[in-house]
C-alpha cells in the first residue's frame, strides 16, 4: 500500500527507477533476516571457540559468519524473486508502472495469460 502511494508521485516512471524501487522495498526485508541469521549464528560454540583460539573478527566473519548466512540467505533470495515478478505485473496491470512503448516481461506473460487461449507450453522458450 506504502509503496502504491509513493509510485503516484513519479511523472514518468522509467524500468532502472522502478527496478530500484522495488529492489529497496525487497532489500529491507533481506538486510531484516540477514541480521537475524548473523546474530543466531554468532551464538554458536565455534565462533566462541574460534574467538578463544585467538583468531581476528574479519577472519571470523569471512571464514564463519559470511559462508553460514549466505547458505541460509540464498534460497530466500531466490524465491523472492518470484514475489517480485508478480509485484512489477500488479504494479504494471494497475497502470502506475511503465508508460507508452516500454513493456515488462511479466506484464507481456501476464496479458497473454489473461486475454488469449493460454498455452502455456507454446510461449515459453527454454
Amino acid at each position: 500500500m506504502i509503496m502504491l502511494i509513493l509510485l503516484q508521485w513519479i511523472d514518468k516512471p522509467n524500468l532502472l527507477f522502478l527496478s530500484l524501487f522495488i529492489g529497496l522495498f525487497y532489500a529491507f526485508s533481506i538486510a531484516k533476516y540477514t541480521r537475524y541469521i548473523v546474530r543466531s549464528e554468532k551464538e554458536m560454540t565455534y565462533i566462541s571457540v574460534s574467538k578463544s583460539l585467538g583468531y581476528s573478527d574479519v577472519r571470523i566473519m569471512l571464514k564463519h559468519l559470511l559462508p553460514a548466512a549466505f547458505q541460509t540467505l540464498l534460497p530466500y533470495i531466490a524465491l523472492g524473486m518470484g514475489s517480485v515478478v508478480l509485484l512489477e505485473a500488479s504494479i504494471s496491470f494497475l497502470s502506475f508502472g511503465m508508460v507508452g512503448g516500454c513493456f515488462s516481461r511479466s506484464m507481456c506473460f501476464l496479458d497473454r495469460l489473461l486475454f488469449s487461449d493460454f498455452r502455456y507450453w507454446i510461449h515459453i522458450k527454454i
